[in-house]
């Protein structure tokens, strides 16, 4: 049975307005974002509520006086998925974005899986369970890499890249489900696979990789 471990707000002062709320399985090797919403976020929100083009962004030192020194999503996710899943950190395969609201994300979704809206205020079923899966060969699993969330991903990979032993991201799946209720907000998700984790033990004047099996979220 695999244990879940959730984290809200992890390591985020609540005097920054930045929130993470997550699940980490640790023996299924999957990180779920519920709610993820960084300092900086809240911080440039809140100085310009409006998204006034003509109001000055907050930047450079101004904006490293209100947000934490650990303050991006990255970061967070990585140190604390490394705390709580302490030998089994190198099992991480599967990060799932949960609700993403980002309209940036959302647009690269549907532009990729060839999804278009019908009417601006109302957008049939689109994109199904079991969506589409990228290769992250292709362009397309490139650009998705390449959105807010791909980036975010990139950035823990990077910090994390010893521990998953210099794995691959493999393939990326997204899917859109239409709101459940009348006016509601269809629901975009993005399911992304590091690939199958590997262990290598080190023996006199060899290595051998072996491979450790993972369980699919379900």
């Amino acid at each position: 049975m695999s244990s879940l471990i959730t984290a809200v707000g992890a390591q985020v002062p609540e005097d920054s307005g930045g929130q993470y709320a997550q699940i980490y399985n640790t023996n299924g090797g999957t990180i779920i974002g519920l709610i993820n919403y960084s300092p900086t976020y809240f911080v440039r929100s809140e100085h310009n509520p409006l998204d006034d083009p003509l109001i000055a962004p907050v930047e450079g030192d101004e904006l490293k006086a209100l947000i934490p020194i650990l303050h991006s999503w990255a970061d967070v996710t990585w140190a604390v998925w490394a705390h709580t899943a302490e030998n089994r950190a190198h099992n991480l395969r599967w990060i799932i974005h949960h609700d993403i609201s980002t309209e940036s994300t959302q647009y690269l979704m549907e532009t990729v899986s060839n999804v278009e809206r019908e009417d601006e205020l109302e957008s049939p079923l689109k994109l199904p369970w079991p969506g589409h899966t990228f290769d992250m060969r292709e362009r397309n699993g490139l650009a998705l890499l390449g959105s807010p969330h791909g980036t975010g991903l990139g950035w823990l990979y990077v910090i994390g890249r010893k521990t998953l032993n210099a794995r691959d991201i493999d393939k990326i799946t997204v899917t859109i489900f239409t709101g459940p209720g009348e006016g509601e907000d269809d629901k975009y998700f993005m399911i992304w696979d590091l690939g199958q984790p590997q262990l290598t033990i080190s023996i006199p004047e060899r290595s051998v990789t072996s491979s450790i099996s993972s369980a699919t979220p379900r």
